[in-house]
């Protein structure tokens, strides 16, 4: 029993850290995103200004070639000054419309990118919902949240009560899932295990619903691995005890709604995120 309880504290200490990395790598990219989207108003804010500014320059630029055509006949003097003005401020204007053309394309650029961005996240939602829609009416959920794909299955779908061995119905839809995740090498995966906040009962080595949640994202996390084609780097799993409810624990249907294992799953954005950094320090 000792050695078991052992066993079971190295699991849950290498889970919570591998959550912590999780949670990083996690807020990277909702900082990028927001950056991103933050940068693109910055741009769209700086375009209309020099759009305002080249119009400006522009009926100038109209009104000195009127001036000029109109003062042929003035002294010699005055009209090489008139014309300098007016080759200045054609300069200006070319330089103006280089600027244009060059913050039209970097919006252009930026603005791809986001679109890549959700098209990938939905793709993959598609995918999934694709191959998972047998179990629509068993307890699994698939929806996109923060730039992420979440498959959410209930408690029924995967274990008996207060137990962590995958049933029969469980172990066929998670090896369904992996068939899809197994497709790209690059997907970044957390396995999350939620519980309600009604107590564990007895004295085996599960002591809380904390151990209990490790626990199961653990087990979920082992029969998708089983599929050759998902990487252990790819996988992180990870215990939310009674922590993060989506229901009242003080309904039972709350609490079965709280009783899930939620599979996250985020497209690799490096490419992507590279070339934001390098737009952004243009």
């Amino acid at each position: 029993m000792t050695k078991q309880r052992d066993v079971f504290f190295e699991e849950k200490e290498k889970a919570e850290k591998e959550l912590k990395n999780a949670r990083a790598l996690n807020a990277e990219l909702s900082d990028k995103n927001a950056d991103l989207e933050k940068t693109i108003e910055g741009l769209k804010s700086s375009l209309a200004d020099i759009e305002s500014k080249y119009n400006q320059l522009k009926k100038e630029h109209e009104d000195l070639k009127n001036l000029y055509e109109g003062n042929l006949k003035s002294s010699k003097n005055e009209n090489q000054k008139l014309l300098k003005d007016l080759n200045d401020k054609e300069n200006r204007l070319r330089a103006l419309e280089d600027d244009l053309r060059e913050r039209e394309k970097r919006i252009k650029e930026l603005e791809d990118i986001l679109q890549a961005q959700k098209d990938a996240v939905t793709n993959l939602r598609d995918k999934l919902l694709k191959a998972l829609g047998a179990y629509a009416d068993k307890g699994l959920r698939v929806y996109e949240k923060d730039g992420r794909v979440y498959v959410s299955l209930d408690e029924k779908l995967l274990f008996q009560s207060g137990k962590t061995e995958v049933n029969a119905d469980g172990i066929a839809a998670l090896n369904d899932l992996a068939v899809v995740l197994a497709q790209d090498d690059e997907l970044q995966i957390t396995v999350e295990g939620h519980t309600d906040n009604v107590p564990l009962k007895g004295n085996g080595p599960i002591k809380d619903n904390w151990d209990l949640s490790v626990l199961r994202a653990t087990a979920v996390t082992k029969i998708l691995m089983n599929n050759p084609g998902i990487e252990a780097n790819q996988i992180i799993p990870a215990g939310r005890g009674e922590f993060m409810p989506v229901g009242s624990n003080e309904t039972k249907e709350g609490r079965a709604l709280n009783r899930r294992t939620e599979i996250i799953i985020t497209p690799n954005f490096n490419e992507l995120l590279k070339l934001i950094n390098d737009l952004q320090t243009k």
